[in-house]
């Protein structure tokens, strides 16, 4: 489709910079499998100049595309933005369930395919809410076709569509990402490890096991804080000496590290594979509350008064109640917290759980 120049300007000049819709929706009762806008370079200009976003809606997806999204040369440059839909999805595990068509988006200026936005694109893809069973564990996933795999990117289902931020274009559909682990079958925390699992922040020791009650590791609770915060690129060089340089956690360890949500035992060391404490992931939990909601946040006060308080270290007091009072992290019943317990693998992927619930509010 080629909407009409003149009444697209119109609509520009009469937006006052608040986003103008151009309307891809089917014109017939078949099912489309392709749809192409094209437009001159003169409306992307004039909607810089405006300060507006087009919104590019069809019957299964909308696209709003900042106007300084990407640069266009000149007005006569045209600009051309592809949706192809399919129903195959090469490399899908089995588990996973897809609930939408499988999107391919591609934007051209001229003869230059658009690799990468200089502002996010927001994309919302609608869904079949029959083919999915539980919204938590559902997502929008992207394609990773040199890798061959299906990747986590976002987003909340919710009443039929979903809705996430791309930096750049590719491949992308919702799915239900039912992975399991054959030894959480009965286990209390099993829902939380498979909500966490399609998000893919919780991975398993091997790809049948989870090993829900073994110890959490310092190295395996920064590797799932990075995930879970979806942190940037971290400092090529770390501090730690106790860190080899093909470590497996070492670019997530780089990334935490980075952001301030970790610290070494001391100036060079990490300590990877001692147990984490529960006064440490206090720490790191609170560390990673400020990074979202930033220094300022507000904190609550009504912190509880743990029995065993004195026995909290003087680096972690303020942490642990802070965390406690937003319930990320539990008491014992007799009104204890035992600073320095042992983390299980399960207790740890329960309270990155809650933080990202907080993260979602």
């Amino acid at each position: 489709m080629k909407p009409d120049k003149a009444k697209l300007l119109e609509q520009l000049a009469a937006a006052e910079g608040a986003p103008v819709t151009i309307d891809a929706g089917a014109r017939s009762d078949s099912a489309l499998k392709q749809i192409i806008v094209e437009l001159p370079g003169e409306i992307w200009l004039k909607a810089a100049e405006a300060g507006s976003s087009f919104v590019v809606r069809s019957d299964q997806a909308s696209l709003t595309i900042p106007p300084d999204a990407f640069a266009v040369e000149s007005a006569a440059t045209p600009v051309k933005l592809t949706f192809t839909m399919s129903q195959e999805a090469p490399g899908k595990p089995s588990y996973a369930g897809l609930a939408s068509p499988v999107f391919d988006f591609t934007l051209q200026a001229g003869g230059r395919t658009i690799e990468a936005f200089d502002k996010n694109v927001t994309v919302l893809l609608r869904y079949d809410s029959a083919k999915i069973g539980d919204a938590a564990k559902t997502g929008i996933y992207v394609y990773n076709a040199p890798a061959g795999r299906w990747e986590y990117v976002g987003g909340k289902a919710e009443n039929g569509a979903i809705q996430v931020r791309l930096s750049h274009f590719s491949s992308y559909a919702v799915m239900e990402w039912n992975r399991t682990f054959e030894d959480i079958a009965a286990h209390w925390a099993k829902t939380t490890i498979e909500r966490m699992a399609a998000k893919q922040i919780a991975d398993g020791m091997t790809e049948t096991a989870f090993a829900p009650e073994a110890t959490m590791t310092r190295a395996q609770f920064a590797a799932l804080l990075a995930r879970t915060m979806k942190l940037p690129p971290g400092a090529k060089e770390l501090p730690f000496k106790d860190v080899p340089p093909d470590a497996w956690y070492r670019e997530a360890l780089a990334q935490a590290l980075t952001a301030k949500l970790v610290s070494g035992v001391s100036d060079t060391a990490f300590a990877p594979e001692a147990p984490v404490t529960r006064e440490q992931m206090a720490l790191m939990l609170m560390n990673a509350y400020g990074y979202v909601r930033g220094a300022e946040s507000q904190l609550p006060t009504n912190t509880p008064a743990f029995t065993d308080r004195e026995a909290v270290s003087d680096w972690a007091k303020d942490s642990v109640g802070q965390a406690a009072g937003l319930g990320l992290l539990e008491g014992n019943p007799d009104g204890s917290f035992e600073p320095r317990r042992q983390s299980t693998r399960a207790q740890a992927v329960t309270v990155l759980h809650r933080l990202l619930d907080h993260m979602e509010k």
